[in-house]
C-alpha cells in the first residue's frame, strides 16, 4: 500500500514499512537503477512512514553525490589525489602514505593517470599485472607490492560507487613464491663493514657521529626510524642494554614536522637489546664530546634534534663510495646485522625474530630464509647417529 504524502514509501501485507525507488540510468548501461529497503542505516526496523522517507531521502542524495556526471567524468589521477590520498592520510601513518606516494607517481599514474576512472577495463588491468609480474624486470616482491597499491586504489572508488564493478576483481594475484629472479639483498659482511669505518675521521664532530650511528645500527639490527628516536635514558649503561620503544615520525605533510612517537612498527618491536662492549665503548666516547648530551637528548644528534633516517642513507652513500664497496642503506645495515647473526654467530630464527622485534619467527624466515641455508659441515645421518648415542639408543 503506498503512501500519498511520503512519496516512495509503502507498507507491505504484513504492515512492514518500506521504502522503494527508481534513482535514475547508469549512464553507460543505460539499465534502471532501483532501491528497496526496510531498515535505517544503523538497521533498524522503521517505526513509522516519516523514518522510512527521511532513509530514502538520504539514499537518494548520497547516490546523487557519487553519481554525478562530473563523477562520472572522473580521471584515475584526480581520484587518487583528491579521494585515496586523502583517506589514506586519516587511516594510515603519515609517513607510511608519503612513502607510497613517489611509487604511484611512477609506476601507476603514467599508465592510468589521465583515463577516466569508469573506463578503466579489466583487460587493461590484466595487461598491467603481467607486465609488473613478466615485463618489467622487477622482483616479484616489488611487483607484487605494485599490484596490491593499484588494486586498493580502485578498490575504494567501487566503494565509493564512482565506478560499477572493480575491474581487478577476479584477476589473480601476483605469486612472490615464484621468483626465480631472487636478488642477493645488499649487505655488508664484516670486511666490507671494516673499509667503511676506515673512511671516517674521528676527529672532526660530525664524523664521529655518523661513525658511531652506522655503527650502532650494524651491530643492533634496529629499524632506521627506532634508532633515531632513541634518547641516552634509553641506554643502560650498568646492564649494557638499550630499550627501544618508539620511531621518528613525520607528524603531517611531506615537509611536517619529525616527532617520536611512543611505540615501534610492531608490538613485538617494543624490545630490550644487549649491546656489545665495542658498541658500549663507542657511545661512551660519542656523549663525552655530543653538545647536548643529557637524558633526554637524542643519541644520534649533533644539536638536540631529531635526526632523520634519509640523512644516514646519505652518509651510508658516500662513505660506501670512499671505501669501494656496494652502496645500501639503513635497511642494509639491519639485513648486514641478521646476516651476522645468522652465519658468524649462528644464532637460532627464535633469537634473531626476539632481536630484530619481528612479530614471530615466520616473519624472520620469510625474510631471511636465504641466509639459513649453509654448506653443512657433517651429514644429517651423523649427526642423529652421534646424537642417539648420547641417549644410548
Amino acid at each position: 500500500m503506498t503512501n500519498k504524502k511520503y512519496k516512495g514509501v509503502f507498507r507491505d501485507e504484513k504492515g512492514i514499512i518500506f521504502y522503494q525507488a527508481t534513482l535514475g540510468r547508469d549512464l553507460f548501461t543505460n539499465k534502471i537503477i532501483k532501491k528497496k529497503g526496510r531498515k535505517d542505516k544503523n538497521g533498524k526496523p522503521f517505526k513509522n512512514e516519516k523514518e522510512a522517507f527521511a532513509e530514502l531521502q538520504r539514499v537518494r542524495t548520497e547516490y546523487n553525490n557519487s553519481h554525478s556526471k562530473e563523477n562520472y567524468n572522473l580521471i584515475f589521477e584526480d581520484f587518487w589525489k583528491d579521494y585515496y590520498i586523502p583517506r589514506q592520510r586519516s587511516r594510515t601513518r603519515i609517513v607510511t602514505v608519503e612513502n607510497c606516494i613517489p611509487v604511484h607517481e611512477r609506476h601507476i599514474l603514467p599508465r592510468f593517470g589521465k583515463k577516466k576512472i569508469r573506463e578503466i577495463s579489466t583487460s587493461e588491468c590484466e595487461q598491467f599485472r603481467i607486465y609488473l609480474s613478466q615485463l618489467a624486470g622487477y622482483q616479484l616482491t616489488y611487483a607484487s607490492f605494485l599490484w596490491k597499491q593499484f588494486r586498493a586504489i580502485l578498490r575504494y572508488a567501487g566503494q565509493l560507487r564512482l565506478i560499477d564493478f572493480d575491474p581487478t576483481k577476479g584477476l589473480d594475484a601476483i605469486d612472490i613464491t615464484r621468483d626465480h629472479r631472487q636478488i642477493e639483498p645488499k649487505i655488508w659482511v664484516p670486511s666490507d663493514f671494516q673499509k667503511v669505518l676506515s673512511t671516517f675521521n674521528l676527529d672532526t664532530y660530525h664524523d664521529r657521529l655518523y661513525y658511531t650511528m652506522i655503527f650502532f645500527y650494524w651491530a643492533t639490527g634496529v629499524r632506521a626510524n627506532e634508532g633515531c628516536s632513541l634518547v641516552w635514558s634509553d641506554i643502560d649503561f650498568d646492564k649494557s642494554q638499550v630499550h627501544v620503544h618508539g620511531t621518528v615520525v613525520q607528524s603531517e605533510g611531506i615537509r611536517g614536522e619529525w616527532i617520536v612517537q611512543p611505540y615501534t612498527k610492531t608490538s613485538a618491536g617494543m624490545r630490550i637489546i644487549e649491546l656489545d662492549a665495542t658498541t658500549m665503548k663507542l657511545l661512551k666516547e660519542w656523549r663525552s664530546v655530543q653538545l647536548e648530551s643529557d637524558d633526554e637528548s637524542f643519541i644520534f644528534s649533533k644539536y638536540g634534534k631529531v635526526n632523520k633516517n634519509y640523512n644516514l642513507n646519505n652518509e651510508l652513500k658516500y662513505h660506501a663510495k670512499l671505501a669501494g664497496v656496494e652502496r645500501i642503506t639503513a635497511v642494509g645495515l639491519r639485513k648486514s646485522h641478521a646476516s651476522f647473526l645468522i652465519n658468524v654467530l649462528q644464532k637460532p630464527a627464535t633469537y634473531i625474530s626476539r632481536r630484530m622485534g619481528h612479530a614471530n619467527p615466520s616473519v624472520t624466515l620469510k625474510h631471511y630464509s636465504f641466509w639459513f641455508n649453509p654448506e653443512p659441515t657433517t651429514l644429517i645421518s651423523d649427526e642423529i647417529t652421534n646424537a642417539f648415542s648420547k641417549f644410548n639408543l
